[in-house]
């Protein structure tokens, strides 16, 4: 019915970019006629951490700023609780390392690390040993966290050490602690 539809555009207009990440003024008679044609994405995320650990419907409802359910978090609020960080999904994922009995994937996630729950999970799904190695240059941390299938047993976590520059044109480099050296793809930032 027409007075269901009106509804619905109304609300959906207000939260889409909350909902389907629409960051545009795209009309919503484009997504209207994507949602009754039942169009596929074109790619989905390629490390999505909601795939790991379920997030709850009504904080998926409720949109990333929140506003309209009462009493029921932001997805921001819940997403850097229970994943760590704000949009929980690994970017720029790349398989830097592969043998017969490991697989090693660098990716990126906005602001710092995942949740230890998210790697522990992955661990104990996979019943396999997890390295987690991390670093953020903005914040100035990095670290290191061992899973044996679930099981979080060994942790190191320190701050990165820096070069000093002798010129102006020199930029400082990432000089340790020496366990994070040469085991990242990149400090962060």
């Amino acid at each position: 019915p027409d007075d269901v539809r009106d509804t619905i555009t109304a609300l959906f207009t207000a939260k889409r970019g909350d909902w389907c990440g629409f960051w545009s003024n795209e009309d919503v008679s484009v997504w209207w006629n994507r949602l009754c044609d039942n169009v596929l994405p074109e790619k989905t995320m390629p490390f999505d951490l909601l795939t790991v650990l379920p997030t709850r419907l009504d904080v998926e409802v409720n949109g990333f700023n929140g506003g309209v359910l009462n009493g029921v978090p932001s997805a921001y609020h819940w997403y850097t609780e229970r994943y760590g960080v704000k949009w929980p999904v690994g970017y720029e994922v790349n398989i830097s390392s592969q043998g017969d009995n490991f697989i090693q994937v660098d990716f990126d996630t906005p602001w710092c690390q995942p949740e230890s729950d998210v790697i522990a999970e992955l661990s104990r799904r996979f019943s396999c040993t997890l390295e987690h190695w991390y670093a953020e240059q903005g914040c100035d941390f990095c670290g290191w966290q061992l899973y044996e299938r679930g099981e979080l047993v060994d942790v190191l976590w320190g701050e990165l050490e820096w070069s000093s520059p002798t010129d102006d044109d020199e930029l400082p480099e990432v000089t340790g602690p020496a366990w994070i050296v040469d085991n990242v793809a990149h400090y962060g930032g």
